[in-house]
């Protein structure tokens, strides 16, 4: 059927109609469209902030270990200075230990 058998008024209606819905077609693709750039933004945001947070924690865990590296140098040195101080040390910490846990009986 060809638009010369349609009364002009609902032929001008039907074009409005078709027009409508362009445009909300348009409208609704425009929203899709910011929405999907807002969502790359953020995830780019994220992407960064996790990797500031994982070069900060790098550092950290650096720090970490050099500290316990140093303070295990330094119980080292300590022993081999003074051996029977760290052998009766360890031997008081064990009684201690063995009377806490002996004590529940």
């Amino acid at each position: 059927m060809s638009n010369e058998n349609i009364h002009p008024a609902v032929s001008s209606q039907n074009g409005v109609d078709q027009n409508a819905g362009t445009a909300e077609s348009a409208g609704l693709k425009s929203t899709v469209s910011d929405i999907a750039d807002v969502a790359q933004a953020q995830t780019a945001v994220l992407r960064q902030t996790l990797e500031d947070g994982t070069r900060k924690a790098s550092g950290s865990l650096e720090g970490v270990q050099d500290t316990a590296r140093d303070v295990g140098q330094s119980a080292a040195a300590a022993i081999r200075q003074n051996p029977g101080l760290a052998v009766g040390g360890a031997l008081g910490i064990g009684v201690l230990v063995g009377l806490a846990l002996g004590r529940g009986r």
